[in-house]
């Protein structure tokens, strides 16, 4: 959401915090991370730094204790964002039956915080692997399967070609890319 709506200096880096909204707890990072940048806050699973996106996505800059107004637009954004890699929408797998996961109903100021983290609305772990999987072709949403093949004796009588289910644009796949290894070799992966 924060590469694709400009909201992102790539490698500036913030001091990792907590947000104070008004009437609601404190908010924060699993720990203090220190300065963090975009890579750098993929690495560590900076909460902190995704609030502050998804508060510049209302149009306004944090301020300790500030009142916050979000939309059902604000919401649409970041689900819109989310469909596009896979989470919250079918993973056209080759089954029957398949749950989108659950959407959150109420509209209010934390909970567009808790949904920039992925807390709010639920995902299934196939919408899971269709969002890893995304990320990993640079953008290219396939549909998920279980069926590779048939084969009859030693003939092979039908063979499962995935479909692409979209393309994301997004310039900034290298970085996300690069704050993804960073998770796995240096990070909280």
């Amino acid at each position: 959401v924060g590469y694709q709506n400009n909201l992102i200096e790539l490698g500036k880096k913030i001091n990792d915090s907590c947000v104070k909204l008004y009437l609601v707890p404190q908010k924060c990072s699993y720990k203090r991370l220190g300065y963090i940048d975009d890579i750098t806050s993929l690495k560590t699973s900076s909460n902190y730094y995704q609030f502050i996106t998804a508060i510049k996505l209302t149009g306004n800059k944090y301020k300790n204790n500030m009142k916050l107004e979000v939309t059902d637009e604000h919401f649409n954004i970041y689900r819109n964002t989310f469909s596009s890699f896979g989470l919250g929408s079918s993973t056209g797998i080759d089954l029957e039956n398949e749950s989108t996961g659950i959407k959150g109903k109420t509209i209010a100021p934390d909970l567009l915080l808790n949904l920039s983290i992925g807390q709010y609305d639920t995902y299934t772990p196939l919408q899971l692997t269709n969002y890893i999987n995304t990320i990993a072709t640079q953008g290219n949403r396939y549909s998920l399967h279980y069926l590779k093949e048939v084969k009859n004796k030693d003939k092979t009588i039908f063979t499962y070609n995935p479909n692409l289910l979209n393309k994301v644009e997004n310039s900034n796949f290298p970085r996300i890319t690069e704050g993804f290894k960073e998770v796995l070799y240096n990070g909280t992966g």
